[in-house]
């Protein structure tokens, strides 16, 4: 397991890149290999879990339901979605 991810892909890259352009192309194609094929980004997401208490907090507490959306940190329409959603 990598404890630091991307100190061990800089480390790839500029060893790769003392042996030229062409072991550098070799090393990215490991690289995506290794970590997710074609995407060239790791995306971050955040738990809906996190926004909805954030959410059910501020509504419990009295705020407003716009207050709350933007003390969650959430748009109006996700807002409400996550309103909705049925929480055990």
């Amino acid at each position: 397991m990598i404890n630091d991810l991307v100190g061990e892909l800089i480390a790839r890259i500029l060893a790769a890149a003392e042996a030229g352009p062409e072991e550098v192309k070799r090393e990215e194609v490991r690289i995506r290999q290794q970590f997710g094929g074609g995407r060239h980004y790791f995306q971050k997401k955040a738990m809906p879990e996190g926004k909805a208490h954030t959410l059910g907090v501020s509504l419990a507490a009295g705020a407003s339901i716009h207050e709350a959306f933007a003390a969650a940190g959430v748009s109006r329409a996700t807002g409400y979605r996550l309103m909705r959603r049925r929480w055990r």
